[in-house]
């Protein structure tokens, strides 16, 4: 679901891209104790196709941003 250059995203696109960051930070750290998987239904295809509608330096803002998310709450 990559967007036309030179276009903004909306503000859905960028919600569902960081709700996509944020599965992957929560993987990646609960991974590391406990088994998890992760459903790949159609809620998470749209957030994926959101996240890698992005460069990958914009991709890096979102998952440096949601991991600082989680740890603000830890």
């Amino acid at each position: 679901m990559a967007r036309p250059a030179g276009t903004r995203p909306t503000q859905t696109v960028n919600g569902k891209a960081f709700e996509y960051a944020l599965l992957l930070e929560f993987y990646e750290r609960l991974n590391k104790i406990t088994s998890v998987s992760i459903t790949e239904n159609e809620p998470y295809h749209n957030a994926k196709g959101c996240f890698d509608g992005f460069v990958e330096k914009e991709q890096d803002t979102f998952r440096i941003t949601a991991s600082a998310a989680i740890n603000f709450g830890s």
